[in-house]
């Protein structure tokens, strides 16, 4: 792990209270607290350092007001993605795990190219996905609640699960609100909105959760597209087995509200249901069509926000 051109990366471990700080390729190493002070003091070291890239783990909020300080000050943030980094110290045989550790890995992480630097996302934007992710949480409660009351015997517990789930019902409408209003107050939020919903099959959920969690929407390939969904089918071979090609990994919770939606789509919007009566009479089983309509219907809402205009019956 060497850094030929000397340039300064510096990995940061991100936790609630603290965040602990490495200097590659100097081996220097600092901790600060995770506040508005701890930020500044950050910020002004860094400075002075010049640093290539700054690299932090995306960890819910606690990592955002820190890249947003840093930012501030006109310095290289780069916020990746644990899993991945993760696996780079598996690779690079590091086992031990310590919060000193983790900022030394993320610093060779990206001295190695690995790490692309990043803008934060307009407040309202992040606004509007903490939103959807409430919104999420909510709709698995829901379920969970829904299933217990299904074989609960005690009557007082089951009435409390109805209070439980008519207070959600009303949580998520409040989002729903908030959500669309935070789309209406944007008015190219709103056009891309517009373009969304024209494609039968795609309701509010599903436009307003493309544009919360996927902003890549229109600026990436369809391969590319198809992937951060976790529809792109990877081949599974080794030796002399040959397996099917499988999907894995991608925006999970995004993927099943876009499954109902090719489930609507199906029913409703021609081309689609042509693609996939035509696939299940070839033989491919419901769900293999079903998943094959999921990533035709986001390649379709990719082109068109690229394009930028809305659905026509004659797009394939």
């Amino acid at each position: 792990m060497t850094n030929p051109d000397k340039a300064i990366y510096v990995g940061i471990d991100v936790s609630k209270n603290r965040l602990d700080v490495y200097v590659h390729p100097t081996g220097t190493s600092l901790q600060v607290r995770n506040d508005k002070s701890g930020h500044k003091k950050l910020a002004r070291k860094l400075v002075s350092l010049d640093p290539r890239q700054i690299i932090l783990e995306a960890t819910g909020r606690y990592h955002r007001a820190c890249a947003r300080a840093l930012h501030a000050r006109g310095l290289p943030v780069a916020v990746v993605n644990p899993f991945r980094a993760h696996q780079f110290a598996a690779f690079k045989g590091q086992l031990a795990k310590t919060d000193s550790i983790d900022a030394r890995t993320l610093a060779f992480f990206g001295s190695e190219g690995h790490a692309l630097t990043t803008q934060p996302k307009p407040e309202h934007l992040q606004r509007l996905e903490d939103l959807m992710v409430a919104r999420n949480q909510n709709t698995r409660l829901q379920t969970m609640i829904s299933n217990q009351n299904s074989v609960q015997v005690e009557k007082d517990l089951r009435r409390q699960g109805l209070e439980k789930l008519a207070l959600l019902k009303r949580q998520n409408e409040e989002i729903d609100t908030a959500m669309r209003g935070i789309i209406e107050a944007d008015p190219a939020l709103a056009a891309r909105f517009t373009i969304l919903k024209s494609v039968p099959g795609v309701g509010d959920l599903t436009a307003i959760s493309l544009i919360a969690s996927m902003p890549e929407l229109g600026m990436c390939s369809p391969k590319q597209a198809a992937s951060l969904i976790g529809v792109a089918p990877f081949n599974r071979e080794s030796g002399t087995l040959r397996g099917n090609p499988a999907i894995r990994g991608g925006r999970t919770a995004l993927r099943k509200i876009l499954y109902m939606s090719a489930l609507s789509a199906i029913r409703v919007n021609g081309p689609l249901k042509s693609f996939y009566q035509r696939l299940v009479e070839n033989g491919k089983p419901a769900k293999v069509a079903l998943v094959a309509v999921l990533r035709k219907l986001v390649t379709i809402l990719n082109a068109l926000v690229r394009e930028n205009r809305p659905w026509r019956t004659k797009v394939s």
